[in-house]
């Protein structure tokens, strides 16, 4: 192997030579250079970002071939690049967007003709235009449902799972789209970077293996012998001349010592500490007159010069040995021969300097250049850099500091880095950071800071020790990431995470429970129907109906908390529905408690269950009520409210719009900041054993969530708290209104009722309380029994009343076998937790009859009743 002795290549001049080629080459080229570019990092940078903002991502080069691509929509990939004639709108819009991007703007957004909005990025490298970074698959506004469907009629497309793909489809703002494309023309400029560098140690490489070749022609080639050899010893190579001189071929002197010993016998030692020098002393070369013995025995005169050249790849120092055969010449010319020698190595000395003079000014070039490229880095850095001297002052900051802090550099410079401590960090943990500096390690941590607006925020710090040659200490240099909004964000994910937890649990035990509070409820109201009014057994039968009545609102509050209760959801003015509770709040407050009503004037309508606002108000204004000690005032009120962007920013969950205002505030105890952390988490109470379930919070939260609200809670420890509930407007007409409140329960007139309940208990006792409201009943004991019975019966089935979720299948699912054969049975379905089979998000689908377990028998009569009495009109 040889060391190659070339200088460097200015990497200009790999430019020029890259632009030749790309002149000269054309497609071919573009080709070897996007095969340079590291897909695998690419695709990985585009996964994140997909996985984090939802934008997908795809490479194009300039032919339209997809080199990658990312978190496509369903739309895309199983319909629109399936079908071949949507297949070639796609391909003619990206050719659309590509045409943009030729034209050289920067990026261009564009509805393609599937009716998609795509955007586009040009990938530049070296000036040359080698792709396109697409994204897009998505609306700027919601889209006309009506064009998707008449689209997926006209290419054959299944329309449900269409349409399902089209809900799939986001809606992004603009300012979305345009800080999305920043992001993918950081990533352009990043791939065009990574590449370049590629593309630049190619060429270099192959600039050094051709300087390789001609350094091992003219080494092979040289008339004069010449041995290259490591400073472990190893005889590297030697050339043609030097065997022929010798009589010894590489193998047989493959080491310093094999050589020394053949050559030089008693010598030896002196030849290898003059040889050992050239790898140790400042001046790297070395030269004399030796005799060397050969290998047939005759005494040969070599003038020897040698030199350091490099290192091997491993890292060992070479030596270059040069020698001139000067036997003959020795007694004639030997005084001719010296001042030769010396004008020789006068002249290599020279040379040498000069070369090492010009490698100097290079260096110190290059030195220069990369210092400048590391300064203009620092500077456009996003992240904080600081650097002081050891003593703390500050030196240097860059503007990211600036834009953390908000203390220019002016103000900065020659202060100390306490001008943003917090006080959330004590004496000893300072202590501890300077001592691991000071020592001369690396200190990671975290630090909670201070604005100069007196703001806090959290940084990721890294401080290294700076030292000089001597490895004394001359400065610090930190680097700061700022994270608040990155915590933030992490505990919303983990609160999220927590709810979604027990929402599943409250879920997931809601159907069995509900059917057995069913049960209870039928029974004991059917034993009250039967009992007189003084008989001692109806007073404890209403005592058991009264704690199942119980035991069925906590269920409800659980599946509410879970946002996996049904909800009915009306047009409501809330100033109406609130008033008609004060009397019911003032009662439940006590008399100590002032309830204050402030309704807000024209106020606009929502679309929410009004069964849920009772929820929400009965909750807040009993966690007031105890939030008081002694006499006390609770304040209800309503406002209509427009949330803009700016305060979506500062406040995570909020999105802008027009919302109604309902906020309930109290002069009680009030909250500290770890308790408002922790206030919406299911079963968290600061209240006494016994005194709360810790749930009444999180139904709330459920609730707003459901119905796509904001909540926000303002307290401080002796402060008194505010909740404020904002609840999306609902735009209606005038004429809207709302249908009266269903009669009471009526019995029955001899209709049928096919009832299927796949829990035997409550399927009797449903059977029994059906049959004393006069209906007739077939029973079922699954959906295949149901079926069965509705193909034998002889007689008009007037009802289906059936279970949603039952083994065999759905309630749903039965309800369209069913009504398939017989279009006039009308469905009423019953559950203690849908699961969403018949609803959506927990909103009843439109037209559907729905009766949540568990169910008295009044709820029960009024129900049929009403299904049955809506098939009339």
């Amino acid at each position: 192997m040889f060391v190659i002795l070339c200088r460097t290549v200015r990497s200009a001049c790999f430019r020029g030579v890259a632009h030749e080629l790309m002149k000269g080459q054309g497609a071919s080229m573009r080709e070897q250079i996007l095969d340079l570019i590291d897909f695998t990092r690419v695709d990985a940078l585009l996964e994140g970002f997909n996985a984090s903002t939802g934008f997908v991502t795809a490479i194009l080069d300039l032919d339209g071939r997809i080199l990658s691509r990312s978190g496509w929509r369903r739309i895309c990939t199983e319909f629109h690049r399936v079908h071949p004639e949507t297949s070639l709108r796609c391909t003619r819009s990206d050719t659309v967007l590509a045409g943009k991007l030729a034209e050289g703007e920067s990026y261009h957004h564009y509805t393609c003709l599937n009716g998609l909005v795509d955007v586009a990025v040009p990938i530049i490298i070296r000036g040359d235009h080698i792709a396109n970074l697409f994204s897009g698959q998505f609306f700027f506004e919601e889209p006309d449902r009506e064009s998707f469907l008449q689209q997926a009629r006209a290419y054959g497309f299944d329309q449900t799972s269409y349409m399902r793909a089209l809900d799939e489809v986001p809606v992004v703002s603009r300012e979305e789209v345009r800080t999305a494309m920043r992001f993918l023309q950081n990533m352009t400029e990043l791939i065009s970077e990574m590449t370049y560098g590629k593309l630049e140690q190619q060429e270099l490489n192959q600039a050094l293996q051709e300087s390789e070749s001609r350094f091992r022609q003219a080494v092979m080639g040289a008339p004069f012998p010449i041995m290259i050899h490591a400073e472990d010893g190893e005889v590297v190579t030697i050339n043609r001349p030097w065997s022929a001189l010798t009589g010894y071929e590489h193998h047989e002197i493959p080491t310093i010592a094999a050589w020394t010993q053949k050559a030089y016998g008693g010598r030896r030692q002196q030849i290898e500490a003059i040889i050992a020098d050239t790898y140790t002393i400042e001046e790297s070369s070395a030269e004399g007159e030796f005799p060397v013995t050969t290998k047939s025995g005759d005494l040969l005169i070599w003038d020897f010069s040698s030199s350091r050249i490099g290192q091997l790849p491993d890292g060992r120092q070479m030596v270059i040995s040069m020698a001139m055969d000067v036997t003959e010449r020795k007694s004639h010319l030997k005084a001719l021969r010296k001042a030769n020698l010396r004008l020789e190595s006068s002249q290599r000395t020279s040379e040498r300097l000069l070369k090492e003079l010009k490698a100097e000014n290079l260096s110190r070039k290059a030195r220069e250049d990369e210092l400048e490229k590391v300064t203009m880095a620092i500077e456009q850095a996003g992240e904080v850099i600081m650097i002081t001297d050891t003593s703390g002052t500050i030196q240097y900051i860059n503007p990211a500091f600036e834009q953390v802090s908000g203390y220019s550099r002016d103000q900065a410079i020659g202060q100390k880095p306490s001008i943003v401590q917090s006080g959330k960090h004590d004496a000893e943990f300072y202590r501890q950071f300077w001592k691991t500096i000071s020592s001369g390690e690396i200190w990671h941590g975290r630090l909670v800071n201070k604005r100069k607006d007196g703001k806090l925020y959290t940084e990721d710090v890294t401080i290294s020790p700076v030292t000089d040659p001597s490895g004394r200490i001359i400065n610090y240099v930190g680097v700061k990431r700022e994270i608040t909004a990155q915590l933030e964000l992490e505990a919303q994910l983990r609160q999220s995470q927590k709810m979604e937890s027990v929402g599943r649990l409250a879920g997931g035990v809601a159907h069995d429970y509900n059917n057995m509070l069913s049960i209870i409820l039928g029974y004991t109201e059917m034993a009250l129907q039967d009992t007189e009014a003084s008989d001692q057994l109806q007073a404890d039968l209403k005592e058991v109906y009264s704690a199942a009545e119980r035991s069925a609102d906590l269920t409800r509050q659980l599946l509410a908390f879970a946002r996996k209760q049904t909800v009915e959801p009306r047009v409501l003015d809330l100033n109406t529905t609130v008033e008609g509770m004060l009397n019911m709040l003032r009662r439940l407050l006590g008399e100590d408690i002032s309830l204050l009503w402030q309704p807000s004037a024209a106020l606009w309508s929502v679309r929410m269950d009004p069964s849920q606002l009772d929820q929400i108000l009965a909750n807040l204004c009993v966690n007031a009520r105890d939030a008081i000690t002694g006499v006390g005032k609770i304040i209800i009120e309503t406002a209509n409210v427009m949330l803009d962007d700016l305060y979506c920013t500062l406040h995570l969950g909020a999105v802008a719009g027009a919302y109604v205002m309902l906020a309930v505030s109290d002069d009680g105890s009030g909250m500290d900041e770890l308790t408002r952390e922790q206030i919406f988490e299911p079963f968290f109470t600061t209240k006494q054993i016994g005194k709360g379930t810790g749930i009444g919070l999180s139904t709330v939260y459920g609730i707003v969530k459901q119905n796509d609200g904001y909540i926000n809670v303002y307290s401080e420890p002796g402060e008194g708290t505010t909740f404020r509930i904002y609840i999306p407007r609902e735009i209606v007409d005038a004429a809207d209104e709302q249908s009266a409140a269903p009669a009471g329960p009526v019995p029955g007139n001899g209709e049928t009722i096919l009832l299927v309940e796949d829990e035997p208990i409550l399927l009797t006792m449903t059977t029994l309380l059906l049959q004393r409201l006069g209906y007739r009943v077939l029973k079922a004991s699954g959906p295949d029994a149901a079926l069965q019975q509705a193909s034998l019966h002889r007689g008009e089935i007037h009802l289906l009343l059936t279970d949603v979720i039952m083994p065999e299948m759905n309630g749903r699912e039965l309800s369209l076998r069913i009504t398939a054969d017989d279009p006039g049975i009308r469905c009423l379905f019953m559950s203690g937790y849908t699961a969403d089979v018949i609803a959506h998000q927990g909103v009843l689908d439109a037209g559907l009859h729905f009766l949540q377990k568990p169910m008295s028998l009044h709820e029960l009569a009024a129900k049929v009743r009403q299904v049955l009495d809506a098939a009339h009109h």
